[in-house]
């Protein structure tokens, strides 16, 4: 959740799950902050029991359901307002591998420029933060990147919306104080769709 655009910023880019920068890849928004708090997209969720089949250690982590491959929208704009009306179970419209390459540059930046890296570790752990944390963190990402389950690399040798490859690719944009939630795609039928001023 602390994971940041992959743009060159001094003081701060962006956060990666913003809505717009998420919506790129063809990801649908969920603006119903009621059942989803982290502002994640359709078909993202908080799993808060993983456990690393690499190191044993349980942490939560964002992961993509069915819903992230099955949900899309069709638009529509009437007397100035859009529309969408969302179809469950149907085909997403979302770029997997864009969205995985990006991921993977994100995190290659966070891990490699140590501003970015402290600012990330700062969300991240809130009041945890120590230099101890920060340490154990920079481990836990270096381990995720040069592990070649999780690699950026084995990544793009996967099949195309390959599901386990998001999954494990989203390992480090993690949520330490998670709560179970599910997110199930809700319908918007004829409702306006929501923009950034809503929120």
């Amino acid at each position: 959740m602390a994971l940041e655009q992959p743009r060159i910023s001094l003081f701060g880019a962006p956060l990666f799950r913003e809505d717009d920068y998420i919506a790129r890849f063809g990801f649908l928004p969920d603006p119903n902050r009621k059942h989803n708090p982290d502002a994640l997209p359709v078909g993202f969720a908080v799993d808060p029991d993983f456990v690393d089949p690499n190191t044993g250690l349980g942490s939560p982590v964002v992961g993509i359901t069915c819903a992230g491959c099955h949900t899309g929208q069709v638009e529509y704009e009437k007397d100035g307002t859009r529309y969408g009306i969302r179809i469950e179970g149907g085909p997403a419209n979302a770029d997997f591998d864009k969205f995985s390459g990006t991921l993977g540059l994100a995190v290659a930046m966070t891990y490699y420029d140590p501003l970015r890296f402290r600012r990330f570790a700062r969300a991240l752990l809130g009041e945890d933060y120590s230099s101890e944390a920060k340490a154990a963190l920079s481990k836990e990402m270096k381990s995720f990147m040069f592990t070649p389950s999780y690699s950026v690399r084995s990544i793009r040798k996967r099949p195309p919306r390959a599901p386990s490859s998001i999954t494990h690719s989203a390992r480090v944009v993690t949520c330490r104080r998670a709560t179970p939630r599910t997110f199930m795609p809700r319908s918007i039928g004829r409702n306006p769709i929501p923009t950034a001023s809503d929120f």
